[in-house]
C-alpha cells in the first residue's frame, strides 16, 4: 500500500494541479500541503487542525475524505485520536438544526416596513412636484441619418476598427491541465481546462496564462499556431503583448 504522502501527490498530479493552485482553491497553506506530502508532520498544527486539512485535501482531490483521516491518523498519531477528532471524522457536517421561526426578527421586519412606506409616500410627492414643474416631458430627437458615403464616418469607422482588441489566444487542452488567464491586467479564468475543452480571449495590450501542465495545451495566438510551450506536467508562466 503507497504511503499517504504518495496518494496526494499521486493523485494531485494525474489531475494536473500545482499545489499553488491547491493553496488558492482549498486556502490550505502551502507548506502544509508540502508537509502533508512529504510525510512531515511534525510540521503540521495541533491533531484536530491536522486532520481537517487532511479531508479538505482529500475531499478536494475526490479521494475519501475520511478514509484518508483514518490512515493520517494511524501513520501520524500511532491510530490514538482522541475524542475531538473522533467526532470530527465521524461527523465532518452535522449541525444543530435550527428553526425557521427562530431566526426570524421581527423587529427588523417591522421597521423595514415603516422605511418602506415613507419611501413610497416620498416618492410619489417628489413625482407629483417634478411633474408640476415640467420635468416629466419628454423630448425625442429624430434618428440622426448617416449618408454612408460621408467621409468623416468612414473615417471613424476605421479609428473604432483599429481600437479593438490587437492580441488573440485560443487555448485547446490535449491534456487536463490547470491554467490562470489574466487579461489587461484583470483575471479571467482560474481553473482545470480538461481533455477536449478550449478557451478563447481577447485583449488590448497583453494575455498572461500561469499553467501547471505546459505540454498539455496548444496555444493559437492571433491566429497562428504556437510551438508547444513546455513538457508534460511542467508549469510555465508566459505574456503575450499587443507587440
Amino acid at each position: 500500500m503507497a504511503d499517504i504522502g504518495d496518494k496526494f501527490r499521486k493523485e494531485r498530479l494525474s489531475k494536473g494541479y500545482t499545489l499553488e493552485a491547491i493553496e488558492e482553491e482549498t486556502k490550505i497553506r502551502k507548506h502544509y500541503l508540502d508537509s502533508i506530502e512529504n510525510e512531515e508532520f511534525e510540521n503540521l498544527p495541533p491533531k484536530v487542525y491536522a486532520v481537517g486539512f487532511v479531508k479538505r485535501y482529500a475531499k478536494f482531490l475526490d479521494l475519501d475524505p475520511q478514509e484518508m483521516a483514518e490512515e493520517f491518523l494511524q501513520i501520524a498519531y500511532d491510530n490514538t485520536p482522541n475524542e475531538e477528532v473522533l467526532a470530527q471524522i465521524s461527523k465532518p457536517n452535522e449541525e444543530k438544526p435550527i428553526s425557521y421561526f427562530s431566526k426570524i426578527n421581527y423587529k427588523n421586519i417591522l421597521a423595514g416596513l415603516i422605511f418602506l412606506f415613507i419611501a413610497i409616500f416620498l416618492g410619489n410627492i417628489l413625482v407629483g412636484y417634478f411633474l408640476d414643474k415640467g420635468f416629466g416631458e419628454r423630448t425625442e430627437q429624430p434618428p440622426q441619418v448617416v449618408d454612408p458615403r460621408d467621409p468623416v464616418e468612414k473615417e471613424k469607422e476605421i479609428t473604432d476598427v483599429e481600437e479593438e482588441a490587437t492580441v488573440s489566444l485560443l487555448i485547446e487542452a490535449s491534456e487536463r491541465c490547470w491554467l490562470e488567464i489574466v487579461v489587461d491586467g484583470e483575471q479571467k479564468f482560474s481553473g482545470v481546462l480538461n481533455i477536449g475543452e478550449e478557451i478563447f480571449y481577447e485583449g488590448e495590450e497583453e494575455i498572461f496564462i500561469h499553467a501547471g501542465n505546459a505540454g498539455g495545451i496548444n496555444l493559437t495566438l492571433n491566429g497562428e499556431k504556437l510551438e508547444p510551450i513546455g513538457e508534460s506536467w511542467q508549469p510555465e508562466k508566459l505574456t503575450f503583448t499587443a507587440d
